[in-house]
């Protein structure tokens, strides 16, 4: 399954702080996540078509070693070095709603 280019630009930022598989199984689990109707393991690796077993991306989750900070700053690099347009959408269905006081 493929992403968009400008996504996978992205992408690539993850992979660089990641060995090659270990960047393969991200990426097809975030491909999957983008494509599920429910985000849940099975369910994305069933939208990423992938034909690998769930427990495979349950590992990757729990054992994973990555520097937020590096992939943070190369992100940043990434959107500001204006080589190539990036689409990005932002989603805070998961954001706690406070209510503002009435005037």
């Amino acid at each position: 399954m493929g992403v968009v280019s400008s996504f996978a630009a992205i992408l690539q930022v993850f992979a660089g702080a990641m060995n090659a598989p270990t960047a393969q199984t991200f990426q097809t689990l975030v491909s999957g996540w983008l494509l599920a109707p429910r985000h849940t393991i099975p369910g994305m690796v069933r939208a990423s078509g992938s034909d690998r077993h769930h427990a495979t991306f349950h590992r990757l989750i729990a054992t994973v070693r990555w520097s937020v900070d590096q992939v943070g700053l190369k992100i940043l690099d990434l959107l500001t070095s204006g080589q190539q347009t990036i689409f990005l959408s932002g989603d805070d269905t998961l954001l706690a709603r406070v209510k503002l006081p009435q005037p």
